[in-house]
């Protein structure tokens, strides 16, 4: 196909015309928002009335007044709703029309975020130059364990006298040193935003930076005063229905990130860091917006990476990515899920008295492409550049193709730019000269690159051809013929001479935009084609009918089913280029489940910030697994998913619960459900958490329930995720279940107390701690997480694990939990939920998902409730609440079974003969296609049995008796050993991999990895079956149900020791003191327990979340 001078003529003219177009009046003004129509709208919207809109001819953008954050921030303030002007889409009484797809971005200092006491508009713009809304306030902490070192390095605020109670948060309370202040700036006819970032000296004196408090505590840490600059930058949560794109990695940004980690390694000094380096981050996606967030050449500024030097006068940035710096290089030292950390520049080491430091930054907007933010860009800069117009058409039919995405790549073979075709095939931008190469990203293909070259003098015309995919229509039906909601999945075979690499360096590319394939996360063998399967594609029908593009020419393997209850069905197929290949599947009802139905009670979609999930789509997933209640737990979002659910017309086969998941930066997650929802408010009812206790949150989510406080479900969730997690952040006795005593406050340096969470969220005004029991129920089977069902404990076989040898010459007995500096190494909820059990505490044990994507483990696990019907169309939000509260909950991600103690099921409590005998029944099923092998029964938290599982006809029957010697509670446990792939998707990459680049961090500290080594409980792998019941109680004596108390147990060396005194009764449980400052496991990197040395502890939560 001839590239360039076919359709050159008509693409010039049709250039010329779109310039006239574009041609409109100059303008821009600033205004607080006093109607809902004056509000942008769209799927990432939180503007009300209120804030504060600037808008020229081209774009708007609202900037969130004071209070607290309406986004994942804390404060107001910040910048959430960003938007082309769209005339043709105006707002009304409801809102706004518009396509926000923005999350929020926030200036930070250090580790320290703004705190807004007044936001005012201090150039309207009617003079004719840029309009301007200026925020400004004193210091704050993005988290409260930030605190200490926060204001000792900053020296934000006045300090103690004695320069040793800078490591007591509790003392820091003195007066502002520092205002600072953000004006957002917007000129008429422009499409971007400059974002002006101030930091004013508001002492009578000179400003050390560090203090000298500050120099004290980072010699503590091992690191030379000297050598600190504190770097000044952004948050910048993009959302995640954007894709970032970053000038040089293209949409492997994660992936860059990761290779800069480990380039960076050991050869940076604290606060150097590594990471990715960029001169822009843009964000791209088919739905008409995309945002540039850049940095301009600028030698006022003192940058963060460009003003390092070692002692022989080298950038260590220059020196160890080989890479040119300058003033407008910014360092992305984390970037995870939709939250960004950038870095840009530093603080001085001294700033006068009234003396103000100021850095800029620039946020574009663009027509969701990447070319339509560089062409903003190159104007800014003042670039030379010539217009590129090119045309798509479908390689073999030879018809235009809309929203292909055409990359392009520098003469290094670098990605450097993106354009998306129109309706009509078409794409156009500007690129300064040089020589190029074009490739065009179609799901499931990305085409050969093909030359070009942007003369000196002279754009260039390209004519492109999208590869075409083979096209696949699968129906699904039911034993009777009926269509079936079902889900389909697409499975190939790496080529075994790829045998042990990681796909994305050969299946796919991440660069170009490719999607994500999903391996088995099995070790390979070459020559067993059954250890190199990947996921080549899923998709789900709620008709029993789905279509699915797939490279042709290729053998894959369909997989159809429809969650734990069905049959599987495999069928083979090939399918040529530009060809549609029918088949057909029949499902089969193989576990009768009757009088239950199955939950998902952790489900995100679009509200969340960090799901792009729309909303027929989320509930077409769900339904396609077959799970019938749907609750909506979207982050601080208050969702319904009823009206979609009646849109798509599938009432017969689901219900749905109001919920929210309250996110809290660092108190924990929590859901609440079934809630109302207020239809009047922008976040439909979530509300202010900030600095909060929990009985506070948990009172607060009462307070909006459908049903009345008393029956409205608060749930924790992940309680062992660092930062995420309620019971890791209060520092909940793994071993008791009880809250520990604080020692802060006895005097010496005490690292671990200058950097534990502090404030009215955690300690009271006595200083004790917040921590409530006040919940329902227990996320104890999140199938998003790998490693954190139970606590971790020594295997029984070490063959060929990697294990430092001073640790393997003191490892504990087979079974035993394992230990690091006398705390639990690695917690697992199921044994938190079992120390709540013999406390007394009656907490419901809950199977979820935390699903945040289609293919995101959607329905695994799942809550299996008794509610005596399997018709969801019957059930009342009161019927859900009343098995819930009733113990009525199966925990499963996959199995099923029926459990009773002298014939009385799940959540009963029955009194037992005068000998403690008591006789066990389990009733398990499971597919074909599932592997279930073996049992266990625990009383008050122990095993009572262990029994092998083997399925005849997808049946098992296990009955015993047990001799219980005093009141006791039974819960029953099956599972198996085999992947569920490719029906469970395993997780194949850690959300955060950072264990190369906290060496370079912890380096000072002497510090390193885990002392476990591969006796650390892996974040990959594939999913086996498990299925947990909620216990039955056990009155033996007659006199009433007692808790047991907490066992006797203590760390001793690397494993826990029982004591043989017997048990702690529930009323003389004291937790442990908490530990001095070590190493934890956090999101498959291991960090410093409350470490705020690595900087990215702020984005952390993040990492892996999607939570």
């Amino acid at each position: 196909m001839n590239r360039r001078h076919s359709l050159g003529v008509a693409l010039l003219t049709l250039a010329l015309g779109l310039a006239a177009c574009e041609e409109e009046a100059p303008g821009v003004q600033a205004r607080r928002i006093t109607t809902r129509a004056d509000l942008i709208g769209g799927p990432s919207a939180l503007g009300e009335v209120g804030d504060y809109l600037i808008e020229n001819e081209k774009i708007r953008i609202i900037v969130q007044d004071k209070g607290f954050s309406r986004g994942f921030g804390v404060y107001g303030g910040s910048l959430i709703d960003i938007d082309l002007q769209r005339p043709t889409a105006p707002g009304g009484p409801a809102g706004g029309n518009g396509r926000d797809q923005f999350g929020e971005l926030f200036p930070v200092a250090f580790l320290q975020a703004l705190v807004p006491q007044n936001v005012e508009i201090i150039a309207d713009g009617s003079d004719g130059k840029p309009a301007q809304v200026r925020v400004s306030g004193n210091g704050g902490d993005f988290l409260s364990m930030t605190k200490a070192l926060n204001q000792a390095v900053l020296n934000s605020h006045e300090l103690p006298a004695n320069p040793l109670d800078v490591f007591n948060a509790d003392l820091l309370n003195g007066d502002p040193q520092i205002a600072y202040e953000v004006i957002y700036e917007m000129p008429p006819d422009a499409r971007y935003v400059r974002i002006r970032v101030r930091m004013t000296n508001i002492t009578e004196g000179p400003l050390k930076i560090p203090s000298t408090p500050g120099e004290l505590a980072l010699r503590f840490l091992g690191i030379d005063p000297s050598d600190f600059n504190a770097p000044l930058g952004f948050v910048l949560l993009f959302g995640a229905g954007n894709k970032v794109f970053s000038p040089g990695a293209g949409y492997d940004v994660r992936f860059a990130l990761e290779d800069a980690y480990a380039e960076g390694a050991g050869r940076f000094t604290f606060p150097a860091l590594p990471g990715l380096l960029t001169s822009g981050l843009i964000s791209t996606s088919t739905n008409g917006i995309s945002y540039g967030f850049f940095a301009l050449p600028d030698d006022n500024i003192e940058n963060f990476v460009a003003s390092r030097q070692d002692e022989n006068g080298v950038n260590p940035y220059e020196d160890v990515y080989g890479v040119d710096v300058g003033s407008d290089t910014m360092l992305v030292p984390f970037l995870a899920s939709s939250f960004t950390g950038v870095f840009y520049a530093q603080a001085p080491k001294v700033i006068e008295a009234g003396q103000t430091v100021e850095y800029s930054n620039y946020l574009v907007v663009g027509d969701g492409d990447v070319a339509s933010v560089m062409n903003a860009v190159h104007g800014l800069r003042g670039d030379l550049v010539h217009e590129v117009l090119g045309v798509v058409a479908d390689q073999i039919t030879g018809e235009r193709v809309a929203d292909a995405s055409v990359v392009i790549y520098d003469a290094s073979g670098h990605p450097v730019n993106q354009f998306y075709t129109d309706a009509w095939g078409r794409f156009r931008g500007t690129m300064p000269p040089g020589e190029y190469t074009a490739r065009v990203e179609r799901d499931p293909l990305v085409s050969d690159p093909v030359p070009f070259r942007v003369a000196a003098d002279a754009g260039e015309v390209l004519a492109l051809a999208a590869p075409t995919a083979g096209h696949l229509v699968v129906e699904v039906r039911d034993g009777a013929g009926r269509p079936l909601p079902a889900k389909v999945s697409v499975v190939g075979t790496i080529d075994p001479a790829f045998a042990g690499q990681l796909a994305r360096r050969h299946l796919f590319d991440l660069g170009a935009g490719q999607r994500w394939r999903t391996v088995d996360a099995i070790p390979d063998d070459p020559a067993n084609p059954d250890t190199l399967r990947y996921i080549e594609n899923q998709t789900y029908t709620d008709d029993g009918k789905a279509l699915i593009d797939i490279p042709p020419g290729k053998p894959f393997q369909v997989y159809v089913s429809r969650g734990p209850e069905y049959s599987l069905a495999r069928i083979d197929v090939q399918v040529a280029a530009g060809k549609v290949e029918h088949v057909a599947a029949q499902l089969r009802r193989v576990v009768d489940t009757r009088g239950y139905v199955s939950g998902d009670f952790h489900l995100h979609a679009r509200p969340s910030l960090d799901s792009d999930l729309h909303l027929d789509e989320r509930v077409r997933s769900v339904i396609g697994e077959g799970v019938e209640i749907l609750v909506a737990t979207d982050h601080n979002f208050i969702t319904d998913y009823r009206p979609t659910i009646d849109k798509l017309e599938l009432q017969d086969w689901a219900t749905s619960l109001v919920g929210l998941e309250l996110t809290t930066l660092e108190s924990g997650h929590f859901n609440g459900y079934p809630l109302r929802r207020d239809v009047g408010a922008i976040t439909r009812g979530a509300f202010e958490w900030s600095l909060q206790p929990p009985d506070y949150l948990f009172d607060t989510l009462r307070s909006l329930g459908e049903l009345g406080p008393e029956r409205t479900i608060v749930q924790v969730n992940h309680p062992r995720d660092s930062i995420l997690g309620y019971f890791a952040q209060y520092d909940l006795d793994p071993l008791t279940g009880a809250v520990p005593e604080s020692t802060c406050g006895a005097g010496g340096i005490d690292l671990g107390c200058a950097v534990q969470p502090n404030g009215p969220a955690f300690r009271d005004a006595d200083g004790m701690s917040t921590f409530s029991y006040g919940f329902d129920a227990l996320e104890v089977l999140n199938g998003s997480i790998v490693g954190q069902v139970k606590h971790e404990r020594m295997p029984a076989n070490i063959a060929g694990l990697q294990i430092p040898d001073e640790t393997r010459a003191d490892l504990p007995a087979p079974g035993t939990i394992l230990c690091e500096d006398g705390a639990v190494a690695f917690p697992g909820a199921e044994d938190d939920w079992f120390n709540l059990l013999n406390l007394g505490y009656r907490t419901v044990g809950m199977g979820t998902s935390d699903s945040h994507d289609a293919s995101d483990h959607t329905g695994y696990g799942r809550s299996y409730l008794y509610v005596g019907t399997d018709d969801p169309s019957m059930l009342t939000p009161g019927d859900i609440v009343d098995a819930i509260q009733s113990h009525r909950v199966l925990m499963s991600n996959g199995p099923f079974m029926e459990f009773t103690v002298d014939g009385h099921p799940m959540g009963s409590e029955l009194k037992a003969g005068g000998d403690g005998k008591v006789s066990v029944r389990i009733d398990a099923q499971a597919a074909p296609w599932m592997d279930v092998n073996h049992g266990y029964l625990y009383v008050n938290g122990e095993i009572a049995e262990r029994f092998p599982v083997e399925m005849e006809n997808g049946r098992f029957i296990y009955e015993t008796q047990l001799t219980l010697p005093a009141d006791g509670w039974i819960v029953a446990e099956i599972g198996g050993d085999a992947s569920l792939f490719p029906v469970i998707r395993p997780v194949d990459v850690p959300p955060v991999l950072l264990q190369d680049a906290f060496s370079s961090i912890a380096g000072p500290l002497g510090l390193g990895g885990s002392a476990f080594g591969d006796l650390e409980p892996s974040r990959v792998g594939p999913f086996a079956a498990l299925a947990i019941t909620n216990p039955i109680w056990v009155d033996v004596d007659g006199n009433g149900f007692e808790p047991p108390g907490a066992l006797p147990r203590s760390c001793e060396g690397f494993g826990v020791i029982t004591e043989k005194s017997g048990r702690i009764p529930a009323h003389e449980v004291i937790g442990r003191s908490p530990p001095a400052a070590v190493l934890r496991d956090s999101f498959a990197f291991p960090r410093l327990k409350g470490d705020i040395q690595d900087v990215r502890v702020l984005f952390e939560q993040f990492g892996r979340h999607n939570h």
